[in-house]
């Protein structure tokens, strides 16, 4: 029911883009995890896309991450862009910590990574900011996959350098796919960024008859059971 009640009970209607999320917690006895997604219309007819990952499992990560959720809201409303956005997000992480100590059997807001993106369905210009997160991928019209050349900011409390964002336009008919590293990674394996964009990369390729069912067609070969968000 926490869990529930802190990731979106449904994505807000708007006309900027058609949205799908799919969500499979790591914990299929709990169900309970530190990711969320969000979808934040802004003035203008823009809208901000968000995706993000508390450190860690179970009640306090699903507490924490809806402090934070609720944080990216609040920020989204005063306008701000993407890379000033995860600045305000590092400095709230940063006086948590300090305010409530760390304890390092907890799930923090600190150390939480998160990407913010802006999209203006009027140019097709879409700006977007990483603090430790992975980069979206794009799907061209045509149906090739290719990664937004991101640059990878620190996690939310690290107090690491100033946030960057990046601009790009995308083609009417685009695909952008937002995921947490939990898509990508697999335990008790070898693996590499590379060798994983690949995975993601064909599992975007493949034919949907909708967003929705290629959202999922793309979670389910990528997620075997009990494995990260």
């Amino acid at each position: 029911v926490l869990q529930r009640s802190l990731l979106p009970h449904r994505l807000p209607e708007q006309d900027a883009v058609e949205v799908a999320a799919c969500y499979r917690p790591a914990d299929e006895l709990t169900g309970l995890g530190g990711d969320w997604y969000d979808l934040i219309p802004l003035s203008g007819a823009r809208v901000a896309l968000v995706v993000g990952e508390v450190p860690g499992h179970g009640i306090d990560a699903a507490a924490a991450m809806g402090r934070l959720r609720t944080a990216v809201r609040t920020l989204a409303a005063l306008d701000l862009p993407p890379d000033e956005v995860l600045a305000h997000l590092d400095d709230l992480a940063s006086r948590t910590a300090l305010e409530e100590g760390v304890d390092p059997d907890a799930p923090q807001v600190a150390g939480s990574g998160c990407v913010y993106v802006v999209y203006d369905p009027v140019d097709g210009q879409c700006t977007m900011a990483a603090a430790g997160h992975p980069a979206p991928a794009v799907v061209l019209p045509d149906g090739a996959v290719t990664f937004v050349d991101l640059p990878q900011g620190s996690t939310l409390g690290s107090g690491g350098p100033p946030f960057e964002s990046v601009e790009l336009a995308l083609a009417e008919g685009s695909t952008l796919a937002l995921h947490t590293d939990g898509l990508l990674a697999r335990e008790d394996q070898d693996w590499s960024v590379d060798e994983d964009r690949d995975r993601l990369s064909r599992a975007l390729e493949r034919a949907a008859s909708s967003l929705d069912l290629r959202c999922r067609t793309v979670v389910a070969p990528l997620i075997p059971a009990r494995s990260p968000d």
